[in-house]
């Protein structure tokens, strides 16, 4: 049974790195391996255990479900176990059962268990090594030693890598306009505007409107007249512009119909 769940957990551990330059990226690697190598490796010593706790906490949940398993002896440690929906044979020689799942996991499944107990010999010796003590420890042996840093390193006489050459990509450039910090301008965006009082337009006092006014209406004061247009010197010139416009269109109409009615005279005549 294959899963790709490996490639999530690791995906998972080098979020931190994974967006800085390939050096200090497989350095980070380099180092959280090496501090997990030391972690595991010391947190184990000072204990007895002959497997790993994940095994005891297999082994109840197996315990609980072979008690609904009856088993019928065969030779040479062969079982037939029957529960409420199927059966199964038992080897215990061989270690497997016809469900597939001692040989899977390694740890004997609820048939097998139940076989192992009538027999009266003790679950933990059928248990895979992989999860003993010994093969955890025999996994975290080798250690990543520490490195010194950059400055420290060999120089050789190969030549230094180069950066890629720049290339013009495709569509709008992006400004270049330096990007302010956080809080940065914050007051200066949000600053508010005073609040302006409102006026009552009948008596002119401050506090309240025309609508919430409990007084009686007050007499209306003409409003002063605006400034005359008429007399703008824009306006003055653009209408000079408009009447002389409109006299030349007459003049020329005018002397277009007098050629006109004189040639007709002339061609009765």
């Amino acid at each position: 049974m294959f899963l790709n769940n490996f490639c999530a957990t690791f995906n998972a551990v080098i979020r931190e790195a994974r967006d800085t330059p390939i050096i200090t990226c497989v350095d980070w690697i380099r180092r959280y391996v090496m501090r997990r190598n030391a972690e595991k490796w010391e947190g184990i010593q000072n204990n007895e255990w002959r497997f790993m706790p994940f095994v005891e906490k297999v082994l109840a949940w197996v315990f609980e479900a072979s008690l609904n398993c009856i088993v019928f002896p065969s030779r040479l440690d062969e079982w037939e176990v029957e529960t409420a929906f199927d059966r199964h044979v038992v080897d215990l020689r061989a270690l497997t059962c016809t469900c597939f799942r001692w040989e899977l996991t390694g740890i004997p499944c609820p048939d097998a268990y139940a076989c192992i107990v009538k027999k009266g010999w003790r679950p933990e010796d059928f248990f895979h090594e992989c999860y003993s003590k010994a093969k955890y420890l025999e996994t975290y042996s080798p250690h990543i030693k520490p490195m010194p840093g950059m400055k420290q390193w060999k120089k050789t006489d190969l030549p230094r890598p180069l950066p890629p050459l720049l290339r013009k990509m495709p569509g709008r450039p992006k400004s270049h306009k330096r990007k302010k910090e956080e809080g940065e301008d914050a007051e200066e965006r949000f600053v508010k505007r005073g609040k302006k009082p409102n006026n009552c337009s009948n008596y002119k006092q401050p506090g309240h409107n025309k609508r919430k006014c409990k007084n009686p209406p007050g007499v209306i004061q003409p409003k002063e007249p605006g400034r005359d247009y008429s007399k703008n010197p824009w306006v003055v010139t653009d209408r000079n512009k408009r009447a002389a416009r409109v006299l030349r269109r007459y003049n020329a109409e005018s002397s277009f119909n007098e050629g006109a009615s004189g040639s007709q005279a002339h061609q009765q005549n």
